[in-house]
């Protein structure tokens, strides 16, 4: 083999294992923080810190993009009313999103989101 030749297959070899790296290092986005899971909102407040914003939304059809995993956790949410308590943090280029549902006087964590703002926008 002539020493062209190897220097293309190896560009070529690194270059394809460069392009499969990025792909699959980009289909993170966004992603679920299982160390949350069924915490209390105490808690997430402890281990996340201050929230920027905190809101109570009712489970509908007019909720945004990033809300909608909400309505496969209640799919009988046009029979009942329901509130959630959605708390948000930015940190960086990172946004955290954690939804709450009361239970018994306390809040109780039921899902959450974070993703990188520069990478996926809702």
């Amino acid at each position: 083999m002539s020493t062209q030749y190897k220097n293309k297959f190896h560009f070529k070899t690194l270059f394809i294992i460069g392009f499969v790296f990025i792909i699959f290092s980009c289909n993170r986005e966004p992603w679920e923080n299982e160390n949350l899971k069924g915490l209390t909102e105490k808690k997430v407040d402890i281990i996340l810190g201050t929230s920027d914003a905190s809101r109570i939304i009712v489970l509908s059809d007019k909720l945004y993009e990033y809300q909608y995993g909400l309505l496969a956790i209640f799919p009988n949410y046009k029979e009942k009313h329901i509130e959630i308590k959605e708390k948000i943090w930015g940190r960086k280029n990172k946004k955290t999103a954690v939804w709450f549902f009361q239970k018994d006087g306390d809040w109780i964590e039921i899902d959450n989101m974070t993703w990188n703002e520069n990478f996926t926008k809702f």
